[in-house]
């Protein structure tokens, strides 16, 4: 009776305090082929979120793709 009971009441307690579904901390890596002062404002204000963590500006998509392939970027932004 006592597992019935209690462990629905835990589990109401428990999961909402261990369960977050906010995403932090991506790891991007920019590709810039303008280098205009308005991609670098675009990359500034992405990065300024406090979502996404700069990894390294590429020169080209392969090599940010490379950076996706090795594990140290989660998203390539061109």
């Amino acid at each position: 009776m006592a597992i019935i009971f209690v462990m629905p009441i835990l589990e109401l307690i428990i999961l909402p305090l261990a369960a977050n579904f906010e995403i932090e901390h991506i790891n991007v890596c920019f590709v810039d082929h303008d280098h205009s002062d308005i991609s670098r404002k675009f990359a500034n204000k992405v990065l300024s979120s406090g979502y996404f963590v700069l990894t390294d500006y590429k020169n080209t998509y392969q090599e940010a793709l490379y950076e996706v392939e090795r594990d140290e970027a989660d998203v390539v932004v061109e």
